[in-house]
């Protein structure tokens, strides 16, 4: 039977056995590079009725073959059954099947020029099948295209040469019967009044008449059937052990060996439950599960109790025929075990205009290891596409234990590559793992042009979505990447990324969906988000992007962890949410590296409409220390990103990153302070520049220490943005940074064209005080040609309300050093404005040209109080 005119090419490739898999063949024993299973088997091939006849041994071209003759035909028909006591083929050794005349349930001699269809042969003396030599149906005088099945209860044992010439469909099972259509059964234990009742019906199921039938076990050999053909194993999960007491795994195992059914069906399962499993057919069946075929297609289905993969591939690729829908099905209900070195473990790829099919796993636990040796860059799960067809998806489901995957430091492997390297579309990867864990170690996953990008090829297909979904997911040195992007033809879109689990823990890794046409969107939900040296990036260029989005309990960036969204033309880029419950901390940098922190900006490289994405933080408490910041920059005619931050109790702003910036992100300048910062940039921009971002602040109590400001600026035609400050509570701010400048709250512009943007304003209101101490400051300034913008400070009606300027240096200033005119100063407070210990309120002009700007004027409503203490306390304008 032939899957498609137009080839589907399904291969199984299990390479050399491991050093864990010799080790156990060993102990089963080791002559002159054979592996037995037991010296008492002589002859391996007996028969036991049916009118089976077995030759003696015979050479031929080196080898022993045994010429199987005789069997049953009922009616003269299609099917001829065999019976065998033993069956059993050492290496060098050949089981040869020959049409060399039958008989039929009368007792008569039939034509040996019948045709076959089925070959139907029992083993029922008890003992396992060993095969190490060669299964032959189709040599001289053989049967041509008929199909071989075999059936043994005892289990079967696949050695290293092990090979078949079968010119049909091939089965080994340890059912405990086979029925046809007719619902006669051939029977593994002799059963004369059932066998009077064989016909030549074809085949319908694999009978199982208990829960624990016999195991299989494909340690190594050359198994394979001819093109449109399928090769299937059906088992049980019964050990059994050999006369050298070695015991065979449970279930249906594979850890040697090449397995091959181009364009058919590779087809295996371990069935745990009474009932019949349909006979696997190129339209589907469903392996190891009781009842009718199903309508899903598939390539490769694999049921079993455990299941390993040992340097192991299996391959169900196509070129320009599509592929079933699913092309590989794996259902295990204990551990699936992957290990791969240099190659693919599972492999559902195109190479031309066939889409792909999907790759599915389902599993109790499931653990995958991959190193690189002679290939630093390869995939354990591979659905790539290198040309116009698309790619597979893939979706992994664990049920009782979770996904582990090892990678190599000193390589880049990737756990799954259903990217693109032509013009077809990457494929979504869905991995759910609800209740329990997925953990990543120096391993990558990739739907997009990644491996492209590597070889510098051009890849132009759209990127595959990522979801993940489990208890806890834990990266370390690991990344998942699902940009497309191509600069030779101006296309690609990445796919979106989602996150869904209670704790989630990146330590150097990277989430990234950069796209051309479109950015991507990453979507986070958890109770704890922990990024340590990690960093979320979305990117896009002609087209709105998605952004980022996290909904936690409470999330931490750490060590240089960043939240990055960026536009490089006229796209917008996408907004960048963060919600949480209970807290949001932006820490400590990478010592020598960056600053942890939230970013976004529209570099204008390849237009120059595109806006920054905004920045929308709401939660209890904030704390951003040692260079922590939020930044938002527009070098273009795109506005910058605004800023709201919503944190009820309070915000808390102090330090700086100690060390020189080697990677460097938005112009953030020679001082690394902690802060808030919004910036209009230009040097992208077509006509006019953006305008900055606005920084928007409600909260309990804002307090800003030693390294700590909030700044909107402005170096272009555009306007800085405004700086809005709402507390319910406290204002206050104190201390200065490194260089000696303030700590505090400012609003620069310093453009020298005469177009130059103005500077934002800046509004404080507090609902109890606002407290400028030892040299901080509210400024806000021009140094050249655009105005200056305005401050205002003031209370809500509250008894307490009041503001206290102390120290050196400490004031609120509005200054004007060029042409731009300088801005207003309003304090209002119900009850106190008082200035100590050399403090300030000024408006000033320092320019000393003709057409120097004006200065601002201050008005203070203080109710009835204002206080000017330990002179030379000043204000003016």
């Amino acid at each position: 039977m032939r899957f498609h005119p137009s080839p589907v090419s399904t291969t199984v490739k299990l390479s050399v056995l491991s050093i864990a898999a010799l080790a156990g063949l060993f102990s089963w024993g080791l002559i002159g590079g054979e592996v037995y299973v037991s010296q008492a088997q002589a002859p391996p091939i007996t028969p036991s009725g049916l009118h089976t006849q077995v030759s003696d041994l015979i050479a031929v071209g080196g080898q022993t073959q045994y010429d199987i003759t005789g069997g049953t035909r009922p009616g003269g028909g299609t099917n001829l059954f065999h019976s065998f006591g033993d069956f059993s083929i050492p290496t060098n050794n050949i089981a040869n099947f020959l049409n060399a005349g039958s008989i039929d349930l009368n007792g008569n001699l039939l034509d040996p020029n019948l045709p076959t269809s089925n070959i139907l042969g029992r083993v029922t003396g008890g003992d396992p099948s060993a095969i190490f030599g060669m299964i032959q149906t189709n040599g001289p005088n053989g049967f041509g295209t008929a199909n071989l099945f075999l059936i043994n209860p005892a289990g079967f044992l696949f050695g290293l040469n092990a090979t078949m010439n079968v010119g049909g469909m091939v089965a080994f099972t340890s059912a405990d019967y086979l029925k046809l259509t007719d619902n006669a059964r051939f029977n593994a234990i002799p059963n004369v009044a059932a066998d009077a009742l064989l016909t030549a019906f074809p085949i319908a199921s694999f009978g199982f008449l208990g829960p624990n039938a016999a195991s299989i076990a494909i340690q190594g050999g050359t198994l394979e059937v001819p093109d449109g053909k399928t090769l299937a194993f059906i088992g049980g999960p019964r050990t059994f052990t050999t006369d050298t007491g070695v015991t065979v795994p449970a279930g249906v195992t594979m850890t040697g060996g090449s397995l091959s059914a181009p364009n058919g069906l590779i087809y295996m399962a371990t069935v745990t439950t009474p009932g019949e499993v349909p006979v696997p057919t190129l339209s589907g069946a469903p392996l190891g599960t009781l009842g009718p075929p199903s309508s899903d297609s598939t390539v490769i289905r694999i049921r079993s109790g455990e299941f390993v993969m040992d340097q192991a591939t299996i391959s169900a690729d196509t070129v320009n025929a599509d592929s079933p829908p699913v092309a590989i099905d794996i259902n295990v209900t204990g551990n699936m075990s992957v290990t791969a070195l240099d190659v693919p473990a599972l492999t559902a790829r195109t190479t031309g205009s066939g889409n792909a099919g999907k790759i599915r796993i389902s599993s109790g636990t499931m653990d995958v290891t991959a190193t690189t040796f002679d290939n630093f860059l390869f995939s354990v799960i591979d659905t790539h596409t290198s040309g116009p067809g698309n790619a597979g998806n893939v979706t992994i489901e664990t049920t009782s234990g979770g996904l582990a995957i090892t990678g190599d430091p000193f390589g880049l492997p990737l756990f799954i590559d259903s990217g693109t390297t032509g013009q077809g579309r990457g494929g979504d990867v869905r991995i759910t793992a609800t209740g329990q864990s997925v953990q990543m170690q120096d391993i990558y996953l990739s739907t997009g042009n990644f491996v492209a990008n590597i070889f510098g090829e051009d890849a132009t297909g759209a990127a595959g979505n990522v979801a993940i979904s489990a208890d806890s997911v834990h990266l370390t040195f690991s990344g998942i990447d699902t940009g497309s992007f191509s600069i030779i033809n101006n296309t690609g879109r990445a796919g979106d990324i989602s996150l869904t689990a209670r704790d989630i823990q990146l330590e150097n890794s990277l989430f990234q969906a950069q796209g051309f046409e479109r950015g991507g969107a990453i979507t986070v939900n958890a109770d704890r988000v922990l990024l340590s040296d990690s960093r979320f990036e979305t990117q896009t260029i002609l087209n709105p992007g998605g952004g980022i989005n996290i909904l936690a309990k409470t999330v931490d960036l750490t060590q240089g962890s960043q939240l990055i969204s960026v536009t490089g033309g006229d796209g917008d880029a996408g907004s960048i949410t963060v919600s949480a419950s209970e807290h949001i901390g932006i820490l400590e940098g990478s010592r020598f590296v960056r600053p942890s922190g939230i970013f976004t900006q529209s570099f204008g490289t390849y237009g120059s409409r595109g806006n920054a994405g905004d920045v929308i933080i709401t939660t209890p408490q904030l704390q951003m220390t040692a260079g922590g910041r939020i930044n938002s920059v527009t070098k273009s005619s795109g506005h910058g990103g605004n800023i709201t931050i919503n944190a009820t109790d309070s915000l808390f702003i102090s330090g700086e990153f100690p060390d020189d910036i080697s990677e460097p992100l938005f112009n953030l300048g020679p001082i690394h302070q902690s802060g808030i910062f919004a910036s209009t940039i230009g040097g992208k921009c077509a006509g006019l520049c953006g305008d900055g971002g606005h920084i928007s602040i409600t909260t309990g109590s804002l307090i800003l220490g030693n390294g700590a400001q909030i700044d909107s600026g402005t170096n272009s035609t555009g306007r800085g943005g405004d700086i809005t400050i709402h507390t319910t509570n406290q204002t206050s701010m104190a201390g200065t940074l490194s260089d000696g400048s303030p700590v505090g709250v400012f609003s620069r512009t310093t453009g020298i064209s005469p177009d130059s943007g103005a500077g934002g304003n800046i509004a404080i209101t507090a609902g109890q005080s606002v407290m400028i101490l030892d040299g901080a400051s509210v400024s806000a300034s021009s140094t050249r040609a655009g105005d200056a913008g305005n401050v205002t400070v003031q209370g809500l009606a509250s008894p307490a309300q009041s503001v206290l300027i102390d120290g050196p240096g400490s004031g609120i200033f509005t200054t004007t050093e060029g042409t731009g005119t300088g801005g207003d100063i309003l304090i209002e407070t119900s009850q106190s404005t008082t200035l100590t210990n050399g403090a300030a309120i000024s408006a000033s002009s320092t320019g000393t040209m003709d057409d120097a700007g004006d200065a601002g004027k201050v008005t203070i409503h203080a109710g009835n109080t204002f206080f000017m203490l330990a002179l030379p306390s000043w204000f003016w304008w």
